[in-house]
């Protein structure tokens, strides 16, 4: 069965080394791995942010994470208008649901999902669990064979395999670091020239350090 067309996974190696761990997230990085959304990205950012959240068992729960993942993307979708998908005629559900809560709420200025009222910035963290969890999980998992976390759609759990926790808490800062400039490289293939400012004569790598800027701005803070 395909990685995004599982709802649960144990994890199959709990006898993993660093350099095993570090050849997971190359290959989560690489081109490789499937990425029809910026999702896995997303994910491995709210891993990282959530590192000190885990119970004694390594336990982190889905509202933890989909907390991260909306803090991040409320202004990358709303202030910059940033495209998470990469196929022209649709938009991801992250998208959807953020756009609908402003418009629902007219929240048309409020640019920080910190911003956003407690009892709003909650429904928004639940929908985007609900709307954004049945593929994410089970991909990033097998993208790593298993053996960075064990999951539960049903029971909106995840648990780190010991040494994938040592190792993402030690390196947070690189894999924070190569997991922006990946993002930076998708969102500057499908989003093409930013409307605010004039980028026709500048190469790619320089678009893409122009989104790698965007992206600091919610998620540098690993």
């Amino acid at each position: 069965m395909a990685g995004y067309c599982l709802t649960e996974g144990e994890i199959r190696d709990r006898e993993i080394s660093r350099e095993d761990v570090q050849s997971y997230f190359d290959n989560i990085f690489s081109s490789g791995s499937r990425k029809d959304t910026t999702y896995k990205f997303a994910l491995v950012y709210s891993l990282l942010k959530n590192l000190n959240r885990v119970d004694n068992e390594l336990r982190l729960s889905y509202q933890d994470i989909f907390e991260s993942f909306s803090f991040a993307y409320w202004g990358l979708v709303w202030k910059h208008k940033l495209k998470q998908t990469k196929q022209s005629n649709k938009i991801a559900e992250i998208e959807r649901v953020i756009n609908e809560c402003v418009v629902k709420n007219s929240l048309y200025q409020v640019y920080n999902f910190s911003e956003v009222p407690a009892r709003i910035q909650y429904g928004v963290i639940v929908e985007a669990k609900s709307k954004c969890k049945t593929n994410v999980f089970g991909a990033l998992y097998e993208d790593a064979e298993g053996c960075l976390y064990g999951f539960s759609n049903k029971d909106e759990i995840l648990w780190f395999n010991r040494p994938a926790y040592e190792y993402m808490r030690d390196k947070s800062g690189n894999v924070n670091k190569f997991n922006i400039h990946e993002w930076a490289v998708f969102l500057e293939k499908y989003n093409g020239i930013p409307n605010e400012l004039i980028l026709e004569n500048m190469s790619s790598s320089e678009r893409i350090d122009y989104f790698k800027s965007i992206l600091r701005l919610y998620m540098d803070d690993i």
